[in-house]
């Protein structure tokens, strides 16, 4: 098992939502994800219009501002720039003008729904994205009420072509006993396509990964931690298939 890893859903940027409170935070944020063995990273701000709505051209500014402060320590650190999706009506018309961004260009787009979203919604919406030429990633499985009593669920999601994101304070308690055991749940029955941070500051809900990664290596393999902290998350930044797990 190799000692890096790369985070695909994060809110390190400053000012954008309720992530990073300012450049010193960001920085602290990231200092604690080189850490944690962090080496690439995908920046997704929240789009919510109604809340928020970050530019596009102010965030690639800070994403370039932390790329520089990045590769003082390390010249092979990568930080790309993505956004997390908050699907509602006119979602898809947003992706298409490019004012909400995909991971890095690609055709994956990170997605979470109200955490008492109706199952049926989330599967209609998560459907469109799809028909409209995108592979949605549903941001933290396991906080869906609606969702996280049944594998059954996520098997049909899986089986449309949805990734499953898990967060990895999640898988270690931190969002609850419902959340933990679905979490585990999830990665025995390897319905899991990535685990991310989900990091929102340098102190609750900082961007810890190594004691997860480690976590999961040691109860469900080498093999199945390296799919998910490593390749599949490459994978999906370089707009790469993402394979069987």
């Amino acid at each position: 098992m190799q000692n890096y890893c790369a985070d695909i859903h994060s809110h390190m940027l400053p000012r954008v939502d309720d992530g990073a409170e300012s450049f010193e935070e960001s920085i602290k944020m990231l200092n604690i994800a080189l850490k944690e063995g962090i080496r690439t990273i995908c920046l997704t701000p929240h789009y919510m219009p109604e809340r928020w709505k970050p530019r596009p051209e102010k965030a690639r500014e800070y994403q370039k501002y932390l790329q520089r402060y990045a590769r003082q320590f390390d010249p092979n650190i990568k930080i790309y720039l993505g956004n997390e999706l908050f699907y509602r009506q006119g979602a898809l018309e947003d992706l298409n003008k490019g004012n909400c961004l995909t991971l890095n260009g690609s055709r994956y787009v990170l997605v979470e729904f109200s955490p008492v979203q109706p199952y049926q919604e989330i599967y209609k919406g998560l459907n469109y994205l799809i028909s409209g030429g995108y592979t949605p990633i549903l941001a933290h499985i396991e906080r869906y009420i609606k969702i996280n009593t049944s594998l059954d669920k996520a098997e049909e999601l899986r089986q449309r072509g949805i990734l499953i994101q898990v967060n990895a304070s999640s898988v270690l308690g931190g969002s609850g006993n419902t959340a933990k055991k679905f979490a585990k749940k999830l990665l025995k029955k390897n319905l899991v396509h990535v685990i991310c941070t989900d990091a929102h500051s340098c102190r609750h809900r900082a961007p810890h990964m190594s004691e997860c990664m480690q976590y999961v290596a040691k109860h469900y393999g080498d093999e199945y931690a390296q799919q998910l902290f490593c390749k599949n998350p490459e994978n999906i930044l370089y707009d790469k298939k993402v394979g069987e797990l």
